[in-house]
């Protein structure tokens, strides 16, 4: 019987010489291992056919059986190069939106910077200027002022003696008046802290070491003083709420005590103020405080008693003639604008037998009053300027030519403004704000 290898398929002629060269031959031995392993694949694959892991690309979404093979799709995928490119490039956009914003931050400091040397320049200059009676002796006011040096403890101490209610009720107007007094005056009455520029709110003082300092917006004195005078304030705040009955007492106290809090932010009231005073000859009188001095107090009978004064002039002439009508009559030394950037008008009533001084912002409550008490007259010699208006409108348009259209639109449009203007002013009979109100305290303010 004839033996035969299931390997290479040799024959052989007894199986005794088919196990030896199974067992011995190195070619044969060679052809199993192979088959064995072919065998042990595919079963392999055949087992795990149904769970092989798929692998995909995130760009493109095309999907492999094996991770090396997507590794080397991912290299050369069309998708991920887009996106490489495109990442790149808006890193590279962040990258400069950074360097600009880098950039505009250092010319913004360079800006600063130039304008604090064109202002010690011109204060260099205005030294310069200022005659010498010999080299030891120097008439310029800046060298000549006592050097500004008040420490912390001094300070916390005069705001708690001297820092009245009174100081507290007049607002940063109050802040300034206490600081001029009480801190920037020396032995002589004279001030150590002076305005060098009352437009800008500019002010210098001499350091002690002799060294002439610009203050501009007077910041730095503003930070000296700041924390006490707040606590103070809070004090005096909490005690006048606590003792008054009146709602309005206690809503101004709270409006003090906010426009005091803002002192560091919105502070054109101090720094004006302290302008004038730092500024001024001490025998003079301050023009504010003698306007105040003198103004006298305001009512509605007064104004209902001014109406009669209205003419067709004034309401013809709109905004700007109710404004004259304002100030010749009604407001007349009795309100004026304190703060032109803010509309404020300040004008003086009589509460409880005795005159209390008012800061209106905006102006919009005692204007409301002023239209109030002309509104019958207004509306009377209005209604006979549209009567005349509408007859000569008649006229014009029965017998028009083509050059008189023009004539016809004059007429037309005035009459549609004192129309307007008349609903507007009826309006605000109601106490309602109007954009015709705001614009006539706008002009108001702008004529004092």
């Amino acid at each position: 019987m004839t033996c035969i290898c299931e390997f290479c398929n040799k024959e052989f002629n007894t199986n005794s010489l088919l196990q030896r060269h199974i067992k011995t031959a190195k070619y044969c031995l060679e052809l199993r291992r192979r088959k064995e392993d072919l065998e042990i694949v595919i079963n392999s694959d055949t087992v795990n056919a149904d769970i092989t892991k798929k692998f995909q690309c995130n760009s493109c979404t095309k999907e492999f059986t094996n991770k090396r093979n997507m590794i080397i799709h991912i290299e050369n995928c069309k998708e991920v190069n887009v996106q490489k490119i495109k990442d790149n490039y808006n890193n590279k956009l962040l990258e400069k939106d950074e360097v600009i914003k880098q950039l505009e931050s250092k010319i913004k400091n360079l800006e600063k910077i130039l304008e604090i040397y064109k202002s010690d320049h011109e204060c260099i200059q205005e030294i310069a200027k200022q005659p010498r009676i010999n080299n030891n002796n120097t008439v310029n006011k800046y060298l000549n002022i006592t050097p500004f040096t008040i420490k912390e403890r001094e300070i916390e101490r005069k705001v708690s003696l001297n820092f009245t209610e009174d100081n507290f009720l007049e607002g940063q107007k109050g802040i300034a008046d206490f600081t001029y007094n009480n801190l920037l005056l020396d032995d002589n009455g004279i001030s150590k802290y002076i305005c060098k520029d009352i437009n800008r709110g500019n002010f210098a003082y001499k350091n002690e070491n002799g060294d002439i300092e610009i203050d501009y917006n007077a910041d730095k004195l503003i930070n000296i003083i700041h924390k006490d005078v707040i606590a103070k304030s809070q004090t005096i705040k909490s005690n006048g709420i606590k003792n008054s009955e009146e709602i309005e007492y206690k809503n101004k106290y709270i409006d003090n005590f906010v426009e005091i809090k803002e002192l560091k932010t919105h502070n054109t009231k101090f720094v004006n103020r302290l302008g004038i005073l730092t500024n001024r000859i001490s025998s003079i009188p301050i023009i504010e405080d003698e306007i105040e001095k003198n103004i006298i107090p305001i009512d509605y009978e007064h104004m209902l008693e001014q109406s009669k004064f209205l003419t067709e002039d004034h309401i013809k002439e709109g905004i700007n003639g109710y404004v004259k009508f304002a100030l010749n009559y009604t407001f007349k030394n009795r309100v004026y604008c304190s703060d032109k950037n803010k509309n404020v008008l300040t004008y003086k009533i009589i509460v409880d037998n005795s005159n209390k001084f008012v800061d209106e912002i905006g102006g919009v409550k005692i204007c409301i009053e002023f239209f109030k008490s002309i509104e019958e007259v207004n509306k009377k010699i209005t209604e006979e300027i549209q009567k005349i208006l509408r007859d000569q409108l008649s006229k014009v348009a029965s017998n028009m030519t083509d050059g008189e259209y023009h004539k016809y639109e004059v007429i037309d449009d005035l009459l549609f403004e004192i129309d307007e203007q008349n609903s507007a002013i009826k309006y605000l009979s109601f106490g309602k704000e109007t954009d015709f109100l705001h614009k006539f305290v706008q002009v108001l303010c702008n004529h004092f």
